[in-house]
């Protein structure tokens, strides 16, 4: 990121300094409504392995939500949130669905890879808008695998109907994980 780009980020994180609680008071909101998923999936009749699941994927959801204070700390944190919940998710898949064929293989490494992009935007801000040589080889290797794998499930339309279609939603998809200016 720019000094200037550093410059506008820091001015929009002290524009929102005063709406926000005290960091004990987003502490105490975030272990409250974690102490509330916890009493939900302890009442719900299913697995333990899903609702440990479903505690960490809520814990990672809600944690940029109510945790406000920008630091390394608070970052680390969010970022571990991500990794534990994307590892969660994938664990699930593939201990309850498996890898039936190549198609269903391509469509769920579709999904776990919006899914945990998109998380990743979610919880680690600073890192969607920073543009860097890095972010961009990323996004082209993410799009990479995005292009193959989203071919493999439309090849049944043909080679240029399956093609033409995965190009554009390739482009499409390079395009929304790229880097962004946050003004």
């Amino acid at each position: 990121m720019s000094e200037r780009e550093e410059f506008k980020f820091e001015i929009l994180e002290d524009l929102t300094k005063p709406y926000r609680l005290s960091t004990k008071a987003q502490v105490l909101l975030y272990i409250i409504s974690l102490l509330i998923t916890v009493l939900v999936a302890y009442l719900t009749p299913i697995s333990l392995e899903i609702k440990i699941a479903g505690i960490i994927f809520v814990a990672a959801l809600l944690y940029p939500y109510i945790i406000k204070v920008v630091n390394t700390l608070t970052e680390s944190i969010g970022i571990a949130l991500y990794a534990g919940s994307v590892f969660v998710i994938a664990y699930l898949i593939i201990k309850y669905i498996g890898f039936p064929n190549i198609r269903t293989t391509a469509l769920l490494v579709i999904f776990l890879e919006v899914l945990s992009i998109e998380m990743f935007h979610h919880i680690a801000e600073r890192f969607r808008i920073e543009k860097t040589k890095v972010s961009y080889v990323i996004t082209v290797v993410l799009s990479v695998i995005f292009l193959i794998a989203l071919y493999i499930v439309l090849s049944p339309l043909g080679v240029i109907v399956g093609g033409v279609i995965t190009a554009i939603i390739t482009v499409i998809f390079g395009y929304a994980i790229l880097p962004e200016r946050p003004f």
